[in-house]
């Protein structure tokens, strides 16, 4: 019997200035009550200096698609991998934007 391998469709991964880890990993799979798209996907924003994970979007059995954000887990609706990847980009850039602003006004929340 032939075997199938995961095919890496795409691997992402940037440190930015910030020292957010940006990575995106995509694999095909084959189609599955567990996998119904054939994908299987991690796209994850990390704090290198903690290690914590900020951003989170995956989809392993048998929570299925989900998303992190920070300590909180909902499932998330898959619309497409271009949706999806597109959706990543933009809140983790609004977290980058939102931990730049903090750095650069540091006392914005005391009176």
């Amino acid at each position: 019997m032939k075997r199938f391998r995961a095919e890496r469709l795409l691997h992402q991964k940037l440190v930015s200035a910030s020292g957010l880890i940006h990575a995106i990993s995509v694999w095909r799979v084959p189609r599955s009550e567990r996998y119904p798209e054939g994908l299987r996907y991690r796209l994850a924003l990390v704090d290198s200096k903690t290690g914590s994970v900020l951003l989170l979007f995956d989809n392993h059995w048998p929570k299925g698609h989900h998303v992190h954000r920070g300590t909180k887990e909902h499932p998330h609706p898959f619309v497409s991998l271009e949706h999806l990847v597109r959706e990543f980009r933009k809140e983790s850039d609004e977290i980058e934007g939102r931990r730049d602003e903090d750095k650069t006004n540091p006392n914005q929340n005391e009176e």
